[in-house]
């Protein structure tokens, strides 16, 4: 599970920024939002947020914050098989100085992972990983354990050096300067390295929900057709979900499109024309209760309802997935009624009792409603939220936690946040010609 996620001069934020999942004491007594997470070593667990929403006007970092997310995950994923000339495409250092512009970007974790406090953090620029570091933290009276520390193509130290195939890596010139170590380590030493590279990876998926086009539909419901056709648990708890978000779908009705039967003389078999294509999975839903209706294909469906299906596997993994995982999710609330948002979150956040928890949601979203009541009582605790601003003079960008603010129980966040208390809001000046 994750601890805190953290950077520097990535995107618009040039200075230090970080987004901490561990449970602030101000609600001892209250298991809402929250998970205990066992630590090796250490009497009491971790109690850690299920999920933390970011707030801000536009152009205020949010997106920016979770595409951090997503270049540190693509790094982990491609940078062990990408050519040795290849730039490092996750390379988005803060733009409006000379100097941040020539500086490495920071990306690191914390988390807990097979029950140990874990650490990874890295730098790199657009050729070349400068630093990186994988850190044991627990359990907290024992001395930290550094697995591997790397320091351009330099492994100079770290636990991990005495196996035979690990110290072969870390020779000098012996893997790539635009490689992850890490990741070297998962092709070449996986029994060592590849609980930690699997483990991280899980812990900072990102997914883009800002846009609902028609590649974007058929990317993400061709993905929820296709489980919906191998899994009948999940199809069920899709069909249960469509029926509670009262969009009018009752059933979902998934078919294998086979490809066009070819003539004999074509030459091809049937089984070398089904090897060739792979078989499409499609999916219609049942509207009204006649079963003379026609399932509704997809493209006469509202965004809305699509923005439902979308989300749906995203949902489904936070409470079903075998091992821990976090998602970043931009604009969660595009498309989808206030009403039907918070009563996802609620859920997730507040009504699912902790030991079916299996995941974190970070997520990016102007839906104020998440915090309209009093503190104590709302959608959100207070330690689940952040806010994004932006610095006219220099256009950085900086995230700070509403927790900061040392709000009472008693006080309607949603309220004070809308009056400018907080900041994070636009200042519009008039939009008059």
């Amino acid at each position: 599970m994750l601890i805190e996620f953290f950077g520097r001069n990535f995107g618009p934020f040039r200075d230090k920024f970080h987004l901490s999942l561990l449970a602030a004491d101000i609600d001892p007594n209250d298991p809402r939002g929250t998970v205990d997470v066992p630590v090796k070593g250490d009497d009491e667990p971790l109690r850690l947020l299920r999920c933390a929403a970011v707030y801000g006007p536009n152009a205020s970092g949010k997106s920016w914050l979770l595409r951090a997310a997503w270049a540190l995950r693509d790094l982990m994923r491609t940078s062990a098989h990408a050519p040795s000339d290849e730039p490092i495409r996750q390379y988005f250092p803060f733009a409006l100085d000379d100097r941040s512009r020539s500086q490495p970007v920071e990306l690191g974790l914390r988390a807990v992972i097979r029950g140990e406090v874990v650490q990874y953090e890295l730098a790199f620029d657009f050729r070349r990983v400068v630093f990186e570091k994988l850190t044991v933290l627990s359990p907290a009276h024992v001395p930290e354990r550094v697995l591997f520390e790397r320091h351009e193509t330099e492994v100079a130290s770290g636990t991990w050096l005495k196996e035979d195939v690990v110290r072969i890596i870390a020779q000098r010139r012996q893997f790539r300067e635009n490689a992850l170590f890490l990741c070297v380590c998962d092709a070449l030493a996986t029994r060592l390295a590849s609980p930690y590279a699997t483990a991280l990876r899980r812990l900072v998926n990102y997914s883009d929900l800002a846009r609902v086009s028609w590649p974007f539909v058929e990317h993400h419901v061709r993905e929820v057709a296709h489980r919906a056709h191998t899994d009948e648990v999940f199809r069920h708890w899709l069909c249960e979900r469509l029926r509670g978000a009262d969009v009018g779908v009752r059933d979902v009705h998934i078919e294998e499109e086979r490809p066009n039967d070819f003539e004999e003389d074509e030459g091809i078999l049937r089984s070398d024309r089904d090897s060739l294509r792979r078989r499409r999975i499609s999916m219609r839903l049942v509207h009204g209760d006649s079963s003379d209706v026609e399932p509704f294909p997809l493209w006469l469906e509202s965004l809305g309802t699509i923005k439902v299906i979308a989300l749906t596997p995203l949902f489904y993994e936070l409470l079903h997935s075998e091992e821990p995982q976090a998602r970043f999710v931009d604009e969660i609330g595009a498309s989808l009624h206030p009403v039907l948002l918070k009563e996802l979150i609620e859920d997730l956040n507040c009504r699912v009792p902790p030991s079916a928890v299996r995941g974190q949601l970070l997520f990016a979203t102007h839906e104020t409603t998440l915090l309209d009541a009093p503190a104590k009582e709302a959608v959100l605790r207070r330690d689940q939220v952040y806010f994004t601003e932006k610095n006219e003079e220099d256009g950085s960008c900086r995230v700070y936690p509403l927790v900061e603010f040392s709000e009472r129980n008693n006080v309607n966040i949603r309220k004070r946040y809308l009056q400018g208390r907080y900041g994070a809001i636009p200042f519009v000046h008039g939009l008059q010609e």
